[in-house]
């Protein structure tokens, strides 16, 4: 295709996800107005308002969104659609500038066939100030309803207009389906008839819905519910044109972006979820990271197998990041339980425990369940904080990832509630179990009081259990007090430890 006249300079290709509808905008501000008698009539334009503007222009329809409230405006004798405000005389005369340029190109095409195609698009245009150069600019694309697509009217980069890469012409014409939806969706005007569309939707919907429960692998971005809610709103019996068209648009956009990262209709299209197609494997794990993990108790392991597969080929679904978020939430919830619970237990512990062993292993544990109550509240903030959706999870885990390790670092960050807890209840289990083995021998060497001989190893055991549970006196020591001798050279040290009435005995002793 080649023709006798080219575009200006001053006039280029745009995507319509490069639209600049939802960049921020000064409304003027509010002030109180005089009611006209009899009906308002808003088509006749207001030379009062906050931003004057002026009477629909002849020839063109002005249409609004029916979800978001934004105008657009549609001529349908030169098929020109716009959401640039041309109640405004100046954005009107330029938008008309740049349509005559165009259209003279598609006129000077030297096939026939070609030009009636083009002259069957509908053409958008959007005037603009180029933000490097700050020159008048006219932005257009050519919109084909009936391939679904977008054209243009001379070779363009895909990165010089903001498509990604891609791999072949089957991947670039999934791509330019998903700018004619976005453009639908933008725009949906109720005079383009979407019927067969949306009927093919219903049973792509149905599918999926279909796949997704019978199959843990499926690479459906809905839910059955979902599909439910989406089968309502695309079925053209229950809804007005305007409002279906908008719906097919939003949900056939939704569809053709995970087709897209998908491979759909390529062939090494991804027929699993966990399948990995473009070899981007997770890193090996490295012999500290599994070290760490066996001290806590195989949390970041688990953690990280969790992430890992969901996060698969570096592609991760709405639900299941709402499904990871909500099990997180509910595993930090229960760790920060339960290092309360031994916290209570710590602080009736230290009350009742004298021993200087027992009570450092209570303050660890203290110390283990502050930061694991802190550590999970603080994590359950932050991941509240974090969007829902699968834009937000992959730019999350795309930050969290390091190089060599991928999502090690983080599996481990999300293990620490849990190991803390569980840490701070064996310590504090420990320090229990001191006290009631110091507690139970202490009880049997009363009972042996009266034997003349008792096995020196026991003895020692008995008393450093003793010294453990952190009895006030020595109670072993009670079984020598008819003969001093019988006490072995090495309880001396030991004896002088005790109370200040058995000094003497052990003076005695020394002096044998």
């Amino acid at each position: 295709m080649t023709s006798g006249v080219q575009l200006p300079p001053t006039i280029k290709e745009i995507i319509p996800s490069g639209s600049r509808r939802y960049e921020d905008r000064h409304a003027g501000q509010a002030k109180r107005r005089i009611i006209p008698i009899g009906p308002l009539d808003v088509k006749e334009g207001d030379n009062i308002a906050a931003q004057p503007l002026g009477p629909v222009p002849y020839g063109w329809v002005e249409l609004t969104h029916v979800i978001e409230g934004k105008p657009f405006f549609y001529n349908p004798r030169t098929r020109v659609i716009t959401d640039a405000y041309i109640r405004m005389p100046d954005i009107l005369s330029r938008v008309e500038t740049y349509y005559g340029q165009i259209n003279r190109v598609i006129e000077s095409l030297d096939l026939d066939s070609i030009e009636l195609e083009l002259s069957t698009m509908d053409i958008y245009i959007d005037p603009i100030c180029d933000p490097e150069t700050g020159h008048k600019v006219g932005t257009y694309y050519l919109v084909d309803h009936y391939r679904q697509s977008i054209a243009f009217l001379r070779q363009v980069n895909t990165g010089d207009v903001g498509l990604p890469d891609v791999r072949s012409n089957i991947h670039l014409e999934r791509v330019l389906k998903s700018e004619y939806w976005t453009h639908c969706e933008y725009m949906p005007r109720p005079d383009v008839d979407h019927t067969s569309s949306a009927r093919k939707l219903q049973g792509q919907l149905a599918s999926l819905m279909i796949d997704h429960i019978s199959s843990e692998g499926s690479t459906s971005p809905f839910t059955p519910e979902e599909c439910e809610h989406y089968l309502k709103g695309v079925n053209p019996e229950n809804n007005e044109p305007q409002f279906l068209n908008w719906s097919v648009a939003r949900v056939n956009s939704l569809l053709i972006q995970s087709q897209i990262i998908n491979l759909h209709g390529e062939r090494c299209a991804r027929a699993d979820r966990m399948m990995v197609v473009t070899g981007q494997r997770p890193p090996t794990r490295t012999a500290r990271y599994l070290q760490l993990s066996k001290l806590m108790f195989d949390c970041p392991v688990t953690h990280l197998n969790r992430l890992e597969q969901a996060w698969t080929d570096r592609i991760i679904y709405s639900h299941h990041w709402k499904k990871l978020l909500g099990e997180l939430n509910e595993e930090w919830v229960a760790a920060a339980g339960t290092a309360g619970l031994v916290w209570i237990a710590n602080m009736i512990l230290f009350t009742s425990s004298s021993s200087v062993l027992v009570l450092l292993l209570l303050g660890v544990s203290t110390v283990s369940t502050v930061y694991g109550v802190a550590k999970s509240l603080l994590l359950i903030r932050k991941h509240r904080s974090i969007g829902q959706y699968a834009v937000h999870a992959s730019q999350y885990l795309q930050a969290n990832e390091k190089y060599g390790t991928g999502l090690q670092d983080l599996s481990i960050e999300y293990s620490c509630p849990w190991v803390c807890a569980l840490w701070a209840g064996a310590l504090t289990s420990v320090g229990v179990l001191c006290t009631i083995l110091g507690q139970i021998l202490g009880s049997v060497l009363g009972l042996v009081q009266s034997v003349g001989f008792v096995p020196s190893y026991f003895l020692s055991t008995g008393m450093l259990m003793d010294q453990v549970a952190g009895s006030p006196h020595i109670i072993g020591l009670s079984l020598f007090q008819r003969d001093p001798r019988h006490v072995p050279a090495y309880w001396a040290g030991a004896m002088h430890s005790g109370p200040e009435r058995h000094k003497y005995r052990i003076q005695g002793w020394v002096q044998l």
